[in-house]
């Protein structure tokens, strides 16, 4: 599932990425004809040197990709150019519009894959974030070493900013683990905790799936002030439709409907 995701994410990104061409002093933005990436699997986040945080000196699990895009790309034209990818980074303006719409790509098919196994997924925050039924708090905390040692720096209701900062100083080197011994000394962690194949068993059973979701309308999820671009469109039908029955092109087809509507109402 995560490497249907991380698929999701890198054609995403090859079908977003542009190049600047200037001819008789006129710029375009070309879509790149070849765009070339390569993944990183990861499977545990970075040491925690703090002995009342993580007493054991273990490290959490952390399944995360890095996606590392190479600094040309092939243009229309056979030659190669730098594209404009870095931009997305700076896009502070649209609220990240880019990156966003990528992140939902993602987090779409995970969410796909996690009902496929018969698992509840829910919104958990305003960015379209989910959370699986019957991982409770207890369970993420155990393995939240890093955000522990960040908040008893700055404290929980620090900034971004402030946290990301406070990160940077207790940002250890990575090192090399036996990710065999570390997976046994985290299924006896969670054992501790009541998580165990029984607990999971029990949460993909659907008639305990008590979170529900409200279907949310295009008019509940949007600033009827601000323009709506068809990439932020697409970012809230991704969203909605991971924790609903529709499928995304259903989910875009209704917020298309309803952006007409309310075109016609502002009109």
């Amino acid at each position: 599932i995560r490497d249907k995701a991380v698929d999701k994410i890198v054609k995403g990104i090859e079908q977003n990425t542009y190049y600047r061409e200037t001819k008789d002093g006129e710029t375009k933005y070309k879509l790149a004809k070849g765009v070339g990436m390569a993944t990183f699997n990861h499977h545990t986040s970075r040491e925690v040197q703090d002995d009342k945080i993580n007493p054991g000196g273990y490290v959490d699990p952390q399944e995360h990709t890095h996606i590392t895009v190479f600094p040309k790309v092939l243009g229309q034209d056979g030659k190669s150019h730098s594209h404009t990818l870095l931009d997305l980074k700076y896009e502070k303006g649209n609220n990240h519009e880019g990156l966003r719409y990528l992140d939902q790509l993602g987090q779409h098919e995970l969410c796909k894959g996690l009902k496929e196994l018969g698992f509840n997924v829910y919104e958990i925050d305003k960015h379209g974030n989910f959370g699986i039924e019957g991982i409770d708090d207890n369970l993420r905390d155990e393995f939240s070493g890093r955000k522990k040692q960040i908040e008893n720096a700055v404290g929980e209701d620090a900034t971004y900013n402030e946290k990301k900062e406070v990160a940077l100083k207790f940002r250890a080197t990575k090192s090399d683990h036996d990710l065999a011994s570390l997976r046994n000394v985290w299924k006896d962690k969670m054992n501790e905790l009541g998580f165990n194949q029984d607990k999971i068993n029990e949460m993909r059973k659907p008639e305990n799936h008590t979170i529900k979701h409200e279907d949310k309308k295009l008019a509940d999820l949007i600033d009827k002030d601000k323009p709506l671009s068809n990439k932020k469109l697409k970012t809230l039908a991704l969203s909605e439709s991971k924790f609903t029955d529709k499928s995304y092109d259903d989910k875009l087809k209704e917020f298309k409907a309803g952006r007409e509507k309310l075109e016609d109402v502002l009109d």
